[in-house]
C-alpha cells in the first residue's frame, strides 16, 4: 500500500531515436516547457490523429474542396445567367448554394478540429 506522498511508481519505456527525431522532439519539448518523456506521453494520450486518421481527414478536406470548387462554379453560372438576361439572381438556388456552402463551411471546420 502506498504512503501519502509516497512518489507512484514509475515504468521505464525506452525509445529509439534518429538523432533529428531526438533534436525535434527537444525542440517541442523545450518550447512547451516539458522533458522530452512527458511530451511523448502527453502527446499519444491526449488523442492526436494516427497517421490514417490524418489521411482520412485530409480525404474529407479535399472532398469538401471540391464541393465547395463546384457550389462557387455554380453561383458563377447563376450570376453570368442574370447578368446574360439582366435579370435579378433566382434567388432560391443562390440561398440553397449559399445554404450548403455554409454547411461545408462547419463540416470543414469540424475535420480541422479534429486535426488538431
Amino acid at each position: 500500500m502506498r504512503r501519502a506522498g509516497e512518489p507512484l511508481p514509475r515504468k521505464i519505456f525506452p525509445v529509439k531515436l534518429s538523432e533529428a527525431e531526438h533534436d525535434q522532439l527537444a525542440e517541442l519539448a523545450r518550447e512547451r516547457g516539458v522533458a522530452i518523456g512527458r511530451l511523448l506521453v502527453e502527446s499519444a494520450l491526449q488523442g492526436s490523429l494516427t497517421g490514417a486518421e490524418r489521411l482520412r481527414a485530409i480525404d474529407e478536406l479535399n472532398r469538401l474542396n471540391r464541393l465547395l470548387a463546384n457550389l462557387t462554379g455554380n453561383i458563377n453560372q447563376i450570376a453570368h445567367q442574370a447578368n446574360v438576361a439582366q435579370q435579378v439572381l433566382d434567388l432560391d438556388a443562390t440561398h440553397d448554394a449559399l445554404d450548403t456552402i455554409r454547411e461545408l463551411r462547419v463540416q470543414g471546420e469540424a475535420v480541422l478540429r479534429a486535426v488538431g
